[in-house]
């Protein structure tokens, strides 16, 4: 049985939007090095969307700024099953023989989604 992974990262522009840190020598000053420049707005950012198995990177979808569970099926329904036909091709397996991992986010296992990949028989685990 072959196992797919997938999750969804957001990518931003100019390096991590959360804290930083930086250790300097108390009493001296401040370096080049312990200071993060800036853009203003933010720089930007991508939320991708990608699965990968043991034969290689799936499909890697831009899916916008939020993704939502409405969202989330209309990329299995389309770029899952992408690259699923790729990885038959590549091994000469049935979609039924993978099982497809992906984490506890409300949008992963919401009805909706959860019928879908019910429908398609797929082996589900988180």
């Amino acid at each position: 049985m072959n196992v797919i992974w997938s999750d969804e990262t957001k990518i931003n522009r100019f390096g991590s939007d959360g804290k930083s840190y930086a250790w300097k020598v108390p009493g001296q000053p401040l370096k080049k090095h312990h200071v993060r420049e800036t853009v203003k707005h933010g720089g930007g950012s991508i939320m991708v969307w990608s699965c990968i198995s043991w034969y290689g990177p799936g499909y890697i979808v831009d899916v916008g700024k939020n993704m939502t569970k409405d969202v989330y099926l209309e990329v299995l329904q389309d770029d899952l099953m992408k690259s699923l036909a790729w990885y038959m091709e590549e091994s000469g397996k049935s979609t039924s023989k993978f099982i497809f991992m992906q984490d506890n986010d409300p949008k992963h296992t919401a009805k909706v989604v959860s019928k879908w990949l019910n429908e398609q028989e797929f082996y589900t685990a988180v």
